[in-house]
């Protein structure tokens, strides 16, 4: 359960800001936009990725949360974004 956490409120955190940003209209709509892609495509999946890489699990289970993020985050990078 202290895995999950430390995964998640990290995010939690993220979103809290991002929406701190734009609520208090510190940043102009093309800047928030900018920052968001960049959330998107850096921060995140970097943040995943080391929290992944600190967890204590079987390296197959590894392999196959890191196989499923990627092919999902790809599609929403698709969708979303239209790479």
């Amino acid at each position: 359960m202290a895995t999950l956490i430390n995964a998640i409120f990290p995010l939690l955190i993220l979103i809290a800001i991002g929406y701190g940003l734009a609520r208090g209209q510190l940043f102009s709509r093309s800047q928030l936009e900018g920052l968001s892609r960049l959330t998107f495509v850096l921060f995140i999946p970097a943040l995943l990725f080391l929290s992944t890489y600190q967890s204590e699990t079987s390296q197959q289970s590894i392999g196959s949360f890191l196989l499923s993020f990627y092919i999902h985050f790809c599609a929403l990078e698709w969708l979303f974004v239209g790479i």
